[in-house]
């Protein structure tokens, strides 16, 4: 096996993982009316934790926004301090709270 196969198989399978733990929090979120993240988070240190986290965010951002809670990437950061600031987070939930204000208004 070449390293390149054995890569793209590390690659697949923690592509899988990380949708498995995604598809469980959108579940819990379908089947109760709520989730917590920290629930369903990989533990410090983990490899896959921060992209984890940055995914959760987001689907919790718009399952809260539908339920009528106004929740801040802000509130994330303070809850989850690895993030970093405001000034340092991912964009990537910046412009994913700006989509979910829009659609919700």
């Amino acid at each position: 096996m070449s390293v390149s196969n054995e890569s793209q198989r590390e690659t697949d399978s923690s592509w899988l993982r990380r949708e498995q733990v995604l598809d469980r929090f959108e579940a819990a979120w379908q089947e109760h009316g709520t989730a917590s993240i920290r629930e369903f988070l990989p533990p410090p240190g983990h490899a896959e934790r921060a992209t984890i986290l940055r995914e959760l965010i987001k689907i919790d951002l718009e399952y809260r926004w539908a339920a009528g809670e106004r929740p801040q990437v802000e509130d994330y950061l303070n809850e989850f301090p690895e993030l970093g600031t405001v000034a340092d987070c991912a964009i990537a939930l910046v412009r994913e709270e700006i989509h979910v204000r829009q659609f919700h208004g």
